[in-house]
């Protein structure tokens, strides 16, 4: 009798330890939180790259006197003022003159860093380089106050959160957010902070930094074309 009750006290035992260990396992992974620290990842990576690119651009400047043209630094185009770069793209252009760096976005071909740039096509004087990042938004770290759905960038899409620019660049930041409301139409909500109220208030179900967007995500909602 001595003898199962130790083989049982021994086996309760263990199956506790086991439990034990499978929650502080979870815990872990809750604490760790595996996605965020890749997204974490990323954006050091798009940070780094595009603070690169920003000393590169003003080296370009002192050798050239001018920013570069798209056909100098990009691998497509997307408008008559801006592109998209990364360096590991069959058709970009060498920057070997500069950097061995390869500079793309983490998440390419999904994700891309946009030039935008100012002046002549032909000699540009001013640029803005920009970034969407991933991690989870925050408040101290948005210099530029693109804000948490990602306001900076060419209107009206936007799009973006973390920017490098030239010091006399004009930066596009969204100021007038709309919101997919209760009744399923895109509509204006005003500042983020009024957007946020809507929220609160249950009026808006979902924030845009603009009707493009809004209309992007949702194109059967009312006042989209």
């Amino acid at each position: 009798m001595k003898k199962s009750a130790t083989l049982g006290m021994t086996l309760i035992e263990v199956i506790i330890t086991f439990m034990v260990l499978v929650l502080l396992a979870t815990v872990a992974i809750i604490l760790i939180n595996p996605k965020e620290q890749l997204s974490k990842a990323r954006d050091t990576r798009r940070k780094n790259d595009l603070n690169e690119i920003r000393k590169i651009f003003e080296s370009w400047y002192s050798d050239t006197g001018c920013y570069p043209k798209k056909s100098e630094i990009c691998f497509n185009d997307i408008s008559s003022t801006t592109c998209e770069i990364c360096t590991s793209d069959p058709a970009s252009p060498s920057l070997s003159t500069y950097t061995s760096s390869v500079l793309c976005d983490p998440e390419a071909p999904d994700k891309q860093y946009l030039y935008q740039f100012g002046g002549s096509a032909d000699c540009p004087a001013s640029f803005v380089v920009y970034s969407r990042l991933t991690s989870t938004y925050n408040r101290q770290d948005d210099i530029w106050s693109c804000g948490p759905v990602h306001g900076c960038g060419p209107s009206p899409l936007y799009g973006y959160d973390y920017l490098v620019c030239s010091p006399d660049a004009r930066l596009s930041i969204a100021n007038d957010y709309h919101c997919l409301d209760r009744s399923g139409y895109c509509t204006s909500c005003g500042t983020y902070q009024s957007c946020e109220n809507a929220m609160h208030d249950d009026v808006c179900r979902i924030v845009y930094a603009s009707k493009t967007l809004c209309c992007a995500s949702n194109p059967s909602a009312g006042y989209c074309p």
